[in-house]
C-alpha cells in the first residue's frame, strides 16, 4: 500500500524526515499508552533512560509498534522492501521535568551512512 505522497517523499529527500504521518487509530494509540504505562509503573514510576533502549526486545506492545504495517509500508515507499528494525529507543520528556533531547540524527552516534539506506 503506497503510504507516501510525492512531495512527501520529495521532503524526506531534502529534509530526511516525513511529518505528521498518521498511523494509529485512538484507541490504538490509548492501548500503547497503556502499556507503556504499565510497564513504567512495573519499574517504580521512572524508567532511566538506559532502561528504555531497545524495548521491542522485551516488550511485545513495543515490538508491535516498531512492526506497525503503516509504519512499515511508509518506510517501504521510501527505502524499498528490504526493511530491518535496527534498534528503538524511547525518550520521556514528562511534564515538567525541565528535560530535553537535542535535535539528532541516529544514523551518525550508530555509525551508519546514508548511502546504506536508501533503496536504489
Amino acid at each position: 500500500m503506497k503510504r507516501i505522497t510525492g512531495d512527501q517523499r520529495e521532503a524526506y529527500a531534502r529534509y530526511g524526515v516525513v511529518f505528521p504521518l498518521p498511523v494509529l487509530t485512538s484507541a490504538e494509540t490509548e492501548l500503547h499508552l497503556r502499556s507503556f504505562e504499565e510497564w513504567r509503573s512495573a519499574a517504580g514510576g521512572r524508567l532511566s533512560p538506559m532502561a528504555m533502549r531497545h524495548p521491542h526486545l522485551f516488550q511485545r506492545w513495543a515490538y508491535d509498534l516498531a512492526t506497525l504495517p503503516a509504519v512499515l509500508d511508509a518506510v517501504e515507499d521510501i527505502l524499498g522492501p528490504d526493511i530491518l528494525v535496527h534498534s528503538t529507543t524511547m525518550f520521556c520528556k514528562f511534564p515538567g521535568d525541565g528535560s530535553w533531547v537535542s535535535w539528532h540524527q541516529d544514523g551518525f552516534y550508530l555509525g551508519l551512512s546514508a548511502s546504506g539506506f536508501t533503496s536504489a
